[in-house]
């Protein structure tokens, strides 16, 4: 301890900076660090000593840094004549310390001096700092990131108003700025993905919005290295990424932005659908199409079952909506949703926008698990008469068709009699949702028949109702 004394006189701070009124300061360094982050190559470490007195310095003193494996020198550059001195480091190439450098405590004077001034007498400074706080989160990295992965959008083609991703992988974590890009050649016409997602990863994403006048049949290409546009790609230390990538020479990109295109496709209610039912398929256009069916009429496959069938065009052209339709027929079954084909049949026909330009014949079809086909008809097997015996005025005459499935019934099906020559009906009573139907003929006053009542035809009349599923 440095005992400072002054004019009892003195009631503020003399020249020395020492506060004064018989008051003793310690002859010690009190440290400042750098702030806690990531640092990359170029950038300053400055550590600055703070002493109670202004201090004069002759000479290079320096403090050692440990940062790695490496013992390094942040040399002295400015403060004399104050009472905070600086030092300072700066990284360089191959400096790597990810889990904090280390600040040893003595002070090298290097054949240099550090002095302070006491009421005009020059003391020698303390050679080392009293204490030394923890600089574990000062971490420095100079490693150029590099580009380890490049991925391209799954090669087909790609229409107007769809988009195309390309995926950078760093071997780092990296920051952003600005909007990077890449460069594309769209058949022949310089284009940009730009960047959209990732800063804080390494992986970053650059996406291009297909337009509706780009045009290309021999394959999208890909220039290296990354356009930053303005922008930076550095990792936590700052470091500048390299941004050169390795293209493929073919990517099997092609891009057609002026043929219209099915956007979407509305597969119809989903439901059962029965025998002699129309099934309505819908394909919407991104554009106005025209369809000519002079040479023949386009069509649509969808699996019923296990048997392919086709949807015919029916109507919509001039608009942006085509629809299909397939009319369920005998035989027809599927229980676990149909399935629709990808791709339109021209079979002839034409499908044009205003410019003639044919339209792509490709479309993603939606799944359809909730759309059933059930074309079978219930099928009469067997028919139970009344009782034999004489059935008198009022008496009920029952007769009992059994479907080979559950039927649904609606208004009053029958079917015809001749009893004693004359025509009678028996009415349905009762059994839908079932798989037996009955219907009932009441005798009346004038029925005489003592050979035996018979059938008419061997067909149920639905003029006044029905039987189906």
């Amino acid at each position: 301890m440095i005992l400072f004394l002054v004019s009892c006189a003195q009631e503020a701070e003399d020249d020395t900076g020492l506060i004064v009124g018989h008051k003793s300061v310690a002859d010690a360094f009190t440290v400042s660090l750098p702030t806690d982050g990531a640092y990359g190559a170029g950038q300053v470490l400055s550590f600055s000593l703070t002493h109670p007195a202004p201090l004069t310095v002759t000479g290079n003193p320096y403090l050692t840094l440990t940062v790695g494996e490496d013992v390094k020198q942040a040399t002295y550059s400015s403060g004399s004549g104050t009472r905070t001195i600086t030092f300072s480091y700066t990284i360089a190439s191959g400096d790597e310390d990810f889990d904090g450098i280390n600040l040893d405590a003595a002070i090298n004077l290097n054949g240099g001096s550090i002095q302070y001034s006491n009421n005009g007498v020059l003391h020698t400074a303390p050679s080392s700092i009293s204490s030394v706080p923890t600089t574990s989160e000062v971490i420095v990295g100079t490693s150029t990131p590099v580009i380890i992965g490049f991925s391209t959008p799954v090669p087909r083609t790609y229409h107007s108003g769809e988009s195309m991703f390309f995926i950078l992988t760093f071997d780092d974590q990296m920051l952003v700025s600005g909007t990077p890009r890449l460069q594309l050649d769209v058949g022949g016409v310089t284009r940009y993905a730009n960047y959209v997602s990732g800063t804080g990863t390494s992986i970053m994403i650059f996406k291009y919005d297909i337009g509706n006048t780009d045009f290309d049949s021999d394959g999208l290409l890909i220039s290296s290295p990354v356009d930053l546009n303005g922008g930076s790609i550095t990792d936590v230390f700052g470091n500048n990424a390299n941004l050169v990538f390795s293209t493929p020479g073919s990517t099997m990109i092609y891009i057609d932005g002026t043929a219209p295109f099915v956007e979407s496709v509305s597969p119809g209610v989903n439901k059962t659908y029965f025998n002699g039912e129309l099934i309505n398929i819908d394909l919407v256009f991104n554009d106005t199409v025209t369809v000519n069916t002079t040479g023949g009429t386009p069509s649509i496959q969808l699996t019923i079952g296990s048997t392919t069938r086709n949807a015919n065009y029916v109507s919509g052209t001039g608009t942006n909506t085509l629809r299909f339709q397939y009319l369920v027929v005998g035989g027809d079954i599927d229980s676990d949703g149909i399935r629709l084909g990808t791709q339109i049949a021209l079979n002839g026909g034409t499908i044009q926008d205003a410019g003639t330009d044919d339209a792509l014949l490709d479309y993603v079809a939606p799944l359809t698990p909730n759309i059933f086909v059930y074309g079978l008809t219930p099928a009469i097997v067997s028919v139970t008469a009344p009782a034999d015996g004489d059935y008198v005025t009022s008496g009920n005459l029952d007769f009992t068709i059994k479907y080979s499935e559950p039927v649904a019934v609606t208004n009053v099906p029958r079917i015809s009699l001749t009893i004693g020559g004359n025509t009678r009906v028996a009415s349905y009573l009762e059994g839908t949702g079932t798989d037996e139907l009955i219907f009932r003929y009441t005798v009346q006053a004038s029925d005489n028949d003592n050979n035996g009542i018979t059938f008419q035809s061997n067909l149920i009349d639905v003029a006044t109702g029905s039987a189906a599923i």
